[in-house]
């Protein structure tokens, strides 16, 4: 068989959003909306903890900061809980749009089973890089005062076997937001032979967002500025407007952004990867 011509990954995820982000932009505008709502009700609930934890500040009283944590965490709990639902709703979301844009996903339209097919399978995954490398750091540490150096090798050897099982299982969530049964082993097949380029490429296609980030918030820092300038000239209360326009707008922004940078990196990727091992061996299949 002749060679399989390699394509950048990284020049592929941002050519995908290119293509697609006029559809993607209703379903990010919703999320938007969302983020944002979340993030004003956050400010209105953290403002007066942090007053009281002012008030604190001077206190001797360790009962009284128990007390405050005792009444604000079933508050806090449930913020965490509603973050984390969105979070998982939404990258489930962007995940399956660009999936089907690059013909990988199955189902004609997002479902409620496969959501949480998805979900656990995202457990899946933290217990299959936390498992192998926590018994790493264990042995490592039972044997660091008889051999300290055995406990620096272990952490190294720790962080070498995460960054190779990320890599290897990079591809299990977009998999199972695809509906493909098993999104573990079928990544681990798709990405055999495959790790450095990868790497390099999911680094690179990181690096090129943080310019982007870095690029957006130097114009949104002259953009509060001026915000702020034009509220002072107008004598409107400036820091309740700088931190709306940073926290609500800017940060919801980013975030919606963000994840569907990489979502179309990720689809792109796999689409990729995907295509030469079918060109390599025509009988290749992902198990669905």
């Amino acid at each position: 068989m002749g060679s399989v011509k390699k394509i950048s990954l990284w020049r592929a995820g941002l050519q995908s959003f290119g293509r697609h982000w006029r559809e993607w932009l209703p379903v990010a505008m919703v999320f938007f909306f969302i983020f944002a709502l979340f993030n004003i009700s956050m400010m209105k609930f953290i403002e007066p903890l942090q007053a009281k934890m002012m008030e604190l500040k001077g206190s001797k009283d360790p009962q009284a900061g128990l007390a405050l944590f005792k009444d604000m965490a079933p508050q806090l709990s449930v913020f965490a809980v509603a973050m984390i639902l969105i979070m998982y709703v939404e990258h489930y979301l962007f995940l399956w749009f660009f999936m089907k844009r690059e013909q990988l996903a199955i189902t004609a339209k997002p479902t409620l089973r496969q959501f949480f097919c998805y979900v656990a399978v995202s457990m899946q995954l933290g217990f299959a890089l936390i498992l192998p490398i926590g018994a790493l750091m264990g042995v490592s540490a039972l044997f660091m005062k008889a051999v300290p150096a055995l406990f620096v090798i272990g952490g190294i050897g720790s962080f070498v076997l995460a960054i190779f099982l990320m890599i290897r299982l990079y591809f299990a969530i977009p998999l199972a937001a695809a509906k493909l049964l098993t999104p573990l082993r079928s990544s681990w097949t798709l990405t055999k032979g495959n790790v450095w380029r990868l790497l390099g490429n999911t680094l690179l296609f990181m690096l090129l967002i943080v310019v982007i980030y870095l690029g957006a918030l130097i114009v949104s820092i002259l953009a509060g500025l001026a915000l702020g300038l034009v509220a002072t000239l107008a004598s409107l209360p400036v820091k309740p407007l700088i931190d709306i326009f940073f926290r609500v707008v800017l940060g919801s922004a980013f975030s919606v952004f963000i994840a569907g940078m990489s979502s179309s990196y990720a689809s792109a990727a796999c689409r990729i990867l995907y295509q030469e091992k079918l060109q390599a061996d025509p009988t290749f299949i992902l198990t669905r």
